[in-house]
């Protein structure tokens, strides 16, 4: 039977010749009345089919082991800077506010008429993208490193082996921030900078008291 279908299967596929061999080794009364009612599409490619499922099914030949490579070691994640993370937070909120306002800026654009109060809205928005820019370098530095980068933190010539000193320097800063803060939508980053500064100063008195 085997052979007498592959010969088939290899020829022209006659369709009454595949017919006769279905009558013979085929088990399907129905089917055989099917392909019996004379050739068309459905009833050549059914007879294909058929003939083909007559066949013995080969047991799949045993698959190779296959080697799975050992994971690569992901890189350690960068040590985060205990005295930098409250500032880096802060510094995320102000992103998020900001890219808030730009988004609402945005929508209000088609609603605000021709006119001063358009022209504002556009220089506003203007305004925050460098500043969101900076702050998205930020965070993506922080996420890589750990840490915020070296340029927001003033240099300092204080010696910060004195305590006297760190202590002075920190209320000047104090009194900066103060004065800073009477106008914070015009002094956003430099008052996060020196923010910064405090709490640097603050933990290396702290050190210095034990």
């Amino acid at each position: 039977m085997e052979q007498e279908i592959k010969r088939w299967l290899a020829s022209d596929q006659d369709y009454a010749a595949g017919v006769a061999l279905y009558d013979q080794y085929g088990s399907s009364n129905v089917r055989k009345r099917m392909f019996a009612s004379g050739p068309s599409s459905f009833n050549s490619e059914k007879l294909l089919q058929s003939l083909q499922e007559l066949l013995p099914v080969k047991a799949p030949e045993p698959t190779k082991p296959v080697k799975i490579a050992a994971p690569k070691p992901q890189p350690e994640a960068p040590a985060s800077n205990p005295a930098h993370q409250p500032h880096y937070e802060e510094l995320m909120k102000q992103r998020q506010s900001l890219l808030d306002e730009r988004t609402l800026a945005h929508a209000r654009l088609n609603m605000v008429p021709e006119g001063e109060k358009l022209l504002q809205l556009s220089l506003r928005i203007l305004e925050l993208v460098p500043q969101i820019k900076k702050l998205n370098y930020i965070r993506k530095f922080y996420l890589t490193h750990g840490c915020l980068p070296d340029e927001l933190f003033p240099k300092s010539k204080v010696d910060e082996s004195d305590k006297a000193s760190l202590i002075q320097h920190r209320n000047n800063l104090r009194t900066k921030r103060s004065r800073l803060r009477k106008h914070p939508e015009t002094n956003e980053q430099e008052l996060a900078t020196i923010e910064t500064e405090i709490q640097r100063l603050t933990i290396l008195i702290t050190s210095n008291d034990k």
